[in-house]
């Protein structure tokens, strides 16, 4: 039962924007792979417990 959908933060959309443009800073790679690992992982617990009651 999911009660709010998901979505992605503002910052990673950001940085997502950003690493397509420009060469980020090995820190600021970092901090992408580590917010998108964050949403994916969210996600899949969404999907998972989707069907709880």
């Amino acid at each position: 039962m999911i009660v709010k959908s998901r979505s992605e933060s503002y910052e990673l959309q950001g940085l997502r924007y950003l690493n397509t443009r420009m060469d980020l800073p090995e820190n600021t790679k970092y901090r992408l792979s580590y917010l998108e690992k964050g949403y994916e992982g969210e996600v899949k617990f969404d999907e998972l417990t989707k069907n709880l009651s």
